[in-house]
């Protein structure tokens, strides 16, 4: 029985600090509640749902246990929570030097564990903060991984519970030696400011978040190792089954299955919105009604092009792929990494004059065939296969359709280049490249004369690329609804020369055709263009009706450059163009007013070339004068009997008696600064301490309490500091 009493009273030892325990319920509920919303806003974003549903009843159970415990010391819990950290450390090494996890999802799950094990060791209120700084760190991990708007509510019910939370810790701060308590609806008064303040303040910060241009793992973005079609597999196009397609019918994709292309793009193109660009041959009177339909979202520094295949043989009135198959390209198995630009194609042995490198991360919405979408050109490609086929244009698939949820990421080396150096480039660039590209077989003599006229005069080859998309701008019409050529006739020519009307495909194969009979090497390209960027999640959303046709140009010496010769596409050579939040609200909302201002400093200083420089002087000058002016209210507004909530009258009597007898007593003067009254104690000799202690609750009462004193507590405390000033 003493054994027993013993062993139980070693257990039960008691907190030796016990003025620093925290006993507020609220205050813990509320850091509780933000603990666990960040925990599953954290594994939502990194599919952790194991490791949440067992940190979720870790949490609870710890938070239960650190409260009824929170008199103890519980020295046996902590050499348990000691272990089971070291544990963790030891898994998080292992796998991230051992295993192809993506690193910021092993980290979250370490995260995730060590927030469960502090949970039932919380006895101090600063415990409590540093759980909630943790919790913040979470919703961190989880604010880089959201892909959607819906990260902005959680977020916003995160800063609530934590502003509630500092409030009450605020309170219980000020008020713990006051001989009245804070009230607690001021307590809600001062959240809900704190609230308005960070909503109308947020939309202005939020542009000025730096968006990084690289990432700083090894490991890219990359799902989970989809399941491979190996055996029938060669290099073939594989789409996924419609909506529509009926219940028991093969839908050719399975291990065993029989693939064929054209069974699976009928069964593709059935769907309804499907894109026909993205079928082996692209005929260009086929029609399709595409959908707004959300089809991945893109993380990435610039607005590309996406490239999904490449047609380079003109053939019989419809586009084909001379090299369907493509060479079968491996990967180590210690890494799902493809290095492209050893593939040994010729394409790789062209240097771009000027270029860039660019990370791009795709995250797929919806099924999708197995095209690999990458920017052009592609040097590595971080993909959850064991191998893919690429072609000689550098279009990659994979044995395997790509389903909703699957992740990639490809580095790219995108093309930049001064169009006055690209100007210069002159001919004859055809005999240079492979022959399919210069092919003008089934060209109607008609477009060859066209080609010629239009390009007459035409010294570069770039002058040539621009003269024809300026003539397909100038005189034809973009139109979804336009009519198919008549059964037999030659599709592109009946555009240029009958209807005049067609969309992005007619558009591209005109200009790819006119290119070849100037002598100017050619190919057409279908993907989608950049899509629509959302400046509050950073990524580019691309949705059906962004799929798109255009054309790639071959540049002696400098290599193949994207141009889009539909109407509504940028002029000249397609580049990579950097997007930020900044530069988004600046040409969407900005860009006509700052025109015109600089135009208006041009007629001013009657010089357009120092109007830029006025400009921005004028809006540095109003930089700094807003941000000194704010520095000034915050300032002034933080001193005693400032503007912003002023103390009453007996309240600031009170005030004025403190902060006068500070500096009368002379051994106050080699006290810190940051000594609260109380502290101040210390320094007073003993006779007056108590007359000083007194004087101390007195003044914090008046200067932290939201209640206002009497003419009793301002009279008490003119005397105390009469009497403290005359010692």
């Amino acid at each position: 029985m003493n054994v027993a009493r013993g062993v139980l009273s070693a257990l039960n030892s008691p907190y030796r600090r016990p003025e620093e325990v925290e006993h507020n319920v609220p205050l813990r509920a509320f850091t509780w509640l933000a603990v666990t919303l960040s925990l599953c806003v954290a594994a939502r974003d990194t599919g952790l749902m194991s490791p949440l549903a067992l940190g979720l009843s870790a949490v609870t159970g710890g938070y239960v246990f650190s409260h009824f415990r929170r008199m103890y010391s519980n020295w046996w819990m902590k050499i348990a929570l000691a272990a089971g950290m070291v544990a963790a450390g030891f898994i998080y090494v292992n796998q991230m030097l051992f295993t192809q996890r993506d690193h910021i999802v092993v980290l979250t799950e370490m995260m995730i564990f060590l927030q469960a094990l502090h949970s039932f060791d919380l006895p101090r209120r600063k415990d409590l903060i540093y759980s909630l700084l943790s919790a913040f760190m979470l919703m961190c991990v989880g604010g880089v991984l959201s892909r959607s708007l819906d990260f902005g509510i959680y977020l916003a019910l995160f800063i609530l519970l934590t502003l509630a939370m500092l409030a009450i810790f605020h309170y219980r701060e000020t008020s713990e030696r006051a001989l009245t308590i804070g009230n607690p609806r001021s307590i809600a008064t001062v959240v809900m400011r704190l609230a308005v303040a960070l909503a109308v303040c947020f939309p202005v910060f939020f542009p000025l978040i730096p968006r990084y241009r690289t990432y700083a793992f090894s490991n890219l973005p990359v799902s989970g190792r989809l399941r491979e079609t190996v055996q029938k597999f060669s290099g073939q196009l594989m789409y996924p089954d419609p909506p529509s397609a009926a219940v028991g019918i093969d839908s050719g994709f399975g291990p065993d299955a029989q693939v064929g292309p054209d069974f699976s793009a009928e069964r593709y193109l059935a769907g309804g919105d499907a894109y026909f660009g993205f079928v082996p041959e692209l005929d260009l009177n086929s029609r399709a009604r595409l959908s707004d339909k959300l089809l991945m979202r893109v993380k990435s520094p610039s607005a590309v092009y996406h490239r999904g295949l490449v047609f380079d043989t003109f053939k019989n009135n419809v586009w084909l792929i001379s090299d369907v198959e493509g060479d079968q390209l491996t990967r180590k198995e210690s890494a799902p990494v493809f290095r492209l630009d050893r593939s040994g194609d010729p394409e790789y042995q062209s240097a771009f004059i000027g270029a860039s490198l660019t990370y791009h991360t795709y995250y797929l919405e919806r099924d999708m065939p197995n095209i690999i979408y990458a920017p052009y050109r592609p040097d590595t490609l971080y993909f959850p296969v064991g191998f893919i086929f690429m072609d000689d244009n550098l279009a990659m698939r994979v044995p395997a359709v790509l389903l909703e949820g699957t992740i990639y990421t490809a580095i790219s080396t995108t093309p930049s280049i001064d169009p006055d150096t690209l100007r210069k480039v002159t001919f004859p660039p055809c005999p240079d490249v492979d022959e399919k590209y210069c092919s003008i077989g089934f060209m109607t003599p008609q477009m060859r004369a066209l080609a010629l006229e239009i390009t007459a005069g035409s010294i570069s080859v770039l002058d040539k690329v621009e003269a024809i998309s300026e003539y397909l701008a100038e005189n034809y019409e973009y139109d979804i609804d336009a009519p198919p050529a008549p059964p037999g006739a030659h599709p592109v020519h009946h555009f240029l020369f009958e209807s005049k009307r067609g969309y992005c495909e007619h558009f591209a194969s005109a200009m790819a055709l006119l290119a070849r009979a100037a002598g100017i090497p050619s190919r057409l390209v279908t993907g989608f263009v950049p899509g629509a960027y959302n400046p509050l999640t950073g990524y580019f959303e691309v949705r059906g009706t962004d799929a798109h046709a255009w054309v790639e140009i071959y540049f002696p010496i400098v290599g193949w450059l994207t141009f889009d010769p539909t109407p509504a596409g940028p002029s000249g050579p397609v580049f990579a163009k950097e997007v930020t939040p900044m530069s988004f609200l600046y040409e969407s909302y900005f860009k006509g007013f700052a025109e015109g201002a600089r135009a208006a400093a041009a007629r001013l200083f009657y010089s357009a070339a120092t109007a830029p420089a006025w400009v921005s002087a004028a809006l540095s000058a109003l930089a700094v004068a807003l941000c000194a002016g704010a520095f000034y209210l915050i300032s002034s507004r933080r001193r005693p009997g400032g503007s912003r909530a002023p103390l009453p009258s007996n309240n600031r009597a009170v005030a004025r008696s403190y902060l006068k007898l500070l500096r009368v007593r002379p051994e106050l003067r080699t006290a810190p600064r940051s000594a609260t009254a109380y502290e101040l104690a210390d320094f007073i000799d003993a006779p007056s301490r108590a007359a000083w202690l007194e004087l101390a609750a007195l003044y914090n009462r008046a200067v932290f309490s939201p209640l206002p004193l009497d003419d009793q507590d301002a009279a008490k405390a003119r005397s105390l500091a009469t009497a403290l000033a005359c010692k």
